[in-house]
């Protein structure tokens, strides 16, 4: 790949994990915590598939 495909890629990873954070937050701070136990698994499903 290319290194602005490669970087292309980390800003869309990185975005995409900081609104999945933020999201998780909100769902906290509304007291829907089942919810944000289950997004939350999701989240750290997909980051370890893309780190290793």
């Amino acid at each position: 790949m290319t290194k602005k495909r490669i970087e292309l890629i980390r800003r869309k990873r990185n975005a995409m994990e900081k609104f999945l954070r933020n999201d998780v937050a909100d769902l906290l701070r509304n007291n829907l915590d089942s919810n944000a136990y289950s997004r939350f698994f999701l989240i750290t499903i997909s980051i370890q598939g893309y780190k290793n």
